[in-house]
């Protein structure tokens, strides 16, 4: 007779699997943000970059917390992050032409880490039948979703107007 026991264990060790992925994911977004804001020439995008590398940082922090307690038999609750707001006085304008290019592949590049990182935690919250952990997997991908808007946001308005600006400023 099966009492389901190992079917949890397998679901466990597959969510802490997909937690680890979800983690390299987030250093690996971290990385490349906090080079290419090293590498930014206007300190606008730098600020943006920068703030960018942190949100993921804090995603990885999070995920190690929910590993922990996944890990040590405890609840885990769909966890409130930090409001996801970009700094108050970003306004980024299109460098000259020489410096379009690669702003313009940096964003591109960012998109579709984001991306990535939005479709690893919907997968993720597929896996489980635990609704607190789905919650949580499912608001980590709209912060991802709210993350790649923004960046399209970004490129789109620089492609089309030469500058983009904060709108909750």
């Amino acid at each position: 007779m099966n009492t389901g026991h190992g079917d949890a264990k397998k679901e466990l060790e597959g969510i802490l699997s997909a937690i680890g992925q979800l983690k390299q994911n987030e250093v690996a977004a971290m990385d490349f943000y906090h080079d290419a804001g090293k590498r930014a020439k206007d300190p606008m995008v730098e600020k943006l970059l920068y703030f960018l590398a942190d949100m993921e940082k804090e995603h990885h922090k999070m995920l190690d917390e929910t590993e922990d307690r996944l890990k040590n038999g405890k609840t885990v609750s769909a966890m409130s992050f930090t409001q996801n707001v970009t700094p108050f006085d970003l306004r980024i304008d299109m460098p000259d032409l020489t410096g379009r290019e690669s702003l313009m592949k940096t964003l591109e590049e960012a998109s579709a880490l984001e991306m990535k990182s939005q479709y690893g935690f919907e997968h993720a919250a597929e896996k489980t039948n635990m609704k607190e952990l789905r919650e949580f997997f499912l608001s980590m991908a709209g912060e991802e979703r709210r993350h790649f808007l923004l960046l399209k946001d970004v490129a789109w308005s620089l492609g089309n107007f030469g500058m983009w600006a904060n709108p909750r400023a």
